[in-house]
């Protein structure tokens, strides 16, 4: 096996640098508050206050989230590492009829969020349209001006300048820019950034008059952004929007097939900040970008910023995907091992869709408008870190810990170049000088890539299939040089530095030349400095609050004076009775989203949640077999699911009380769906010719107290 060193090969030129020094940066709006505090961006990335930051983005939209659990979801966010909250605004939910009165309260009071935010201690970037997509119905456009585009595209065409419609879009502009008045950076606000429209390819004309109209509005902002690269169709300033880019691991949208291969490019390292769209794009490297769409202000280049890396995806009704752990640790070590100085998440914490008697309020086939796949109607769950309750995943953790690596030593990561290694195991390399790290990605979704070696300033390693990590070289702490370390670097204190050890790997540091074993979550010291390794479990309970590291079982998190922990507990059974037993004739066996009549042949339960009097703080957790699942309560669809092997989660303060029902459709085996191959095996291996069973039901308890 191929055992070269790594390190040597950054002299060869099958190894790739982007350098260039920026001369000064994007000039967009106000960069300084009222506080003295500045924040700007240049060709690398964030200077704020002076000093370089890689901040962390992470994407929640607030009107997806119930008012009332927006202060304790955002201070868990904070806790994962968040420093700017991204959301989109949904037009269509604040203004359903033209000419109404712009709906601002409950859950689509944006004042209200984005000043909890700022309580929080957390930035905002407003991603505000017109169009979002987002998977809500008509990609978040009001259905009225829909129809004027269908009757009248010359006036009212949507994503165009057509007057009637650049007219309505100034409305709504206007609108949110007065319920947000007096919170923007320069005001002391926490509002900092704002995207306009979203994955548009102009034309620039487009994007450059939603740009002029945000302005107008109030939108006075240290950086303004679009999604996507920079490839826009017509002339003009391209440099007033930042592109930002991202990365999914797998998407609703792939088709039947298991690895569909635009989504293979977030396991690799590579010069793409995008990678190839599974309906056809061509990625090009970013170089070739550069040169064909440059950044049009001398000596400014566009910086690797991302707001759509992956961290989850939805499954649509023909297409039941499963996202876990090493999914999204290796996408997001590889992005940053490029060159991303702006993680920025879609989605970080999951979500619900309003409910709305009158149809759905998610994206569908059956739609005026953004009709490409069918969606569950409420549940937006996103398979996120924190889940669509706020439940945590296990990749919230593993992603806790390369943020706080970002906030403690993202400032010199951000100057550093970054080199394709040249290796058996994927690897880059970002240094400057004689210090950096190396990034190294074991790991392909649905492909076993077996043990690779990998040299590693003289020490051999073996990486284990489906590892992904980063290790430091050339690093200083207090009076130590640490020459190299086989551990990923966590934090530092006044007192200590701390490191997560990799499973599988042995770790060894090499300190003034000399190396060292350290024990396993126990503090060590080398010339009277401490160093201490966790171990992968019990790094996954660290948590840095002010300058102490602290371990617990739960998410701990700051409320004001109060440091909180917060815990997920599996409490009584929910007793159930069946009241409806299953049609298990479908349809045909095309994937097309059942309709009401056909949801008929759902069998049914009937159970009741008793009174409680945290009842805000308890959820029912629903395992079952079957197509789909929908719980309703009064005549109100509470929740549904498509299956995709994991459980579903109720809110139980929406069922109190209530007449409840839980309804799930058959699934027959030989139904043209999407299963990934672990599912498959499991249907094929039951008995019968369709799945339609309840498994458990049970009250979950989230527990909140002081730590």
């Amino acid at each position: 096996m191929n055992t070269k060193l790594l390190l040597a090969a950054l002299t060869s030129a099958a190894l790739m640098s982007f350098t260039g020094k920026a001369q000064k940066h994007f000039q967009f709006g106000t960069a300084t508050n009222p506080q003295g505090e500045t924040m700007y961006v240049d060709s690398r990335g964030f200077v704020i206050n002076g000093e370089r930051a890689i901040p962390v983005a992470g994407e929640m939209h607030f009107q997806r989230v119930p008012a009332s659990e927006w202060r304790g979801e955002l201070l868990k966010m904070k806790a994962g590492g968040i420093d700017i909250v991204t959301t989109y605004v949904f037009w269509g939910n604040i203004e359903p009829t033209e000419g109404c009165t712009m709906d601002f309260t409950g859950s689509n009071n944006i004042r209200a969020f984005v000043e909890e935010c700022g309580r929080c201690g957390l930035k905002v970037l407003l991603r505000l349209g017109p169009w979002a997509h987002g998977e809500w119905a008509l990609g978040g456009l009001p259905e009225w001006i829909v129809d004027k585009a269908n009757s009248d595209p010359k006036n009212y065409g949507v994503r165009s300048m057509a007057p009637g419609f650049i007219a309505a879009v100034g409305h709504y502009f206007d609108a949110v820019g007065k319920q947000t008045k007096g919170l923007m950076w320069k005001d002391g606000g926490p509002i900092v950034g704002l995207q306009v429209d979203n994955e548009c390819f102009g034309p620039w004309e487009y994007l450059h008059e939603l740009k002029r109209m945000s302005v107008e509005a109030g939108f006075d902002l240290p950086f303004y952004t679009k999604t996507d690269c920079p490839r826009i169709s017509g002339e003009g300033d391209r440099g007033e929007l930042l592109p930002l880019t991202g990365n999914y691991v797998d998407g609703f949208w792939g088709g039947l097939q298991d690895r569909p291969e635009g989504f293979r490019g977030s396991f690799l390292f590579q010069d793409l900040r995008w990678n190839a769209d599974p309906e056809g794009d061509k990625p090009q490297s970013w170089l070739k970008e550069e040169k064909a769409y440059p950044c049009p202000i001398p000596g400014l280049s566009y910086p690797n910023f991302a707001c759509e890396l992956g961290t989850g995806m939805m499954s649509a009704y023909h297409r039941r995907i499963g996202i876990y752990d090493p999914d999204i640790r290796a996408s997001v070590i590889t992005r940053i091992g490029i060159g991303c100085n702006m993680p920025g998440y879609y989605m970080y914490h999951g979500g619900t869709n309003p409910w709305s008697p009158l149809g759905t309020l998610a994206e569908s086939r059956n739609s005026k408008y953004t009709n490409a796949n069918d969606m569950p109607r409420r549940t937006y769950d996103f398979q996120a870190p924190l889940g669509e309750m706020g439940k945590p995943n296990l990749w919230y953790h593993h992603l806790r810990l390369i943020h706080q690596f970002l906030h403690d030593w993202g400032g010199g990561l951000s100057e550093m170049t970054f080199h394709l290694g040249v290796s058996p195991v994927r690897s880059a390399i970002r240094r400057k000088g004689e210090s950096g790290y190396v990034f190294v990605s074991n790991y392909e979704r649905m492909l076993p890539l077996g043990t690779q070696n990998l040299n590693f300033r003289g020490q051999v390693i073996h990486v284990p299939d489906g590892s992904s990590f980063f290790f430091p070289f050339g690093m200083t702490y207090r009076s130590l040089s640490i020459d190299w370390a086989l551990a990923q670097p966590f934090c530092k204190t006044a007192k200590a530095i701390y490191f997560v050890a990799v499973e599988g790997i042995e770790p060894r540091f090499s300190i003034d030349g000399k190396v060292v074993t350290p024990p396993l979550d126990k503090m060590f010291k080398v010339k009277g400095t401490s160093i201490y390794v966790m171990s992968p479990k019990k790094a996954l309970t660290a948590y840095k609050v002010g300058d102490k590291v602290l371990f617990s079982q739960g998410i701990l998190y700051q409320d004001g004076d109060r440091l909180m922990c917060e815990t997920w507990k599996e409490d009584a059974p929910v007793p159930v009775q069946k009241v409806r037993e299953e049609d298990p004739e479908r349809s045909g066996t095309s994937p097309v989203l059942p309709d009401a009549r056909e949801m008929q042949k759902a069998a049914s339960w009937s159970f009741t949640v008793p009174a409680m009097k945290d009842s805000e703080d308890w959820f029912v957790e629903i395992a079952y077999h079957g197509d789909i699942a929908q719980v309703w309560a009064d005549d109100v669809m509470v929740e549904d699911n498509f299956w995709n092997g994991k459980t579903m989660y109720v809110r139980a303060s929406e069922l109190v009380g209530k007449n409840v029902e839980l309804d799930i459709l058959p699934l027959p085996k030989n139904m043209s769906i999407y299963f990934q191959p672990e599912l498959r095996d499991e249907i094929a291996s039951l008995s019968g010719d369709y799945l339609c069973s309840l498994d458990s039901i049970r009250l979950v308890h989230r527990i909140r107290k002081k730590f």
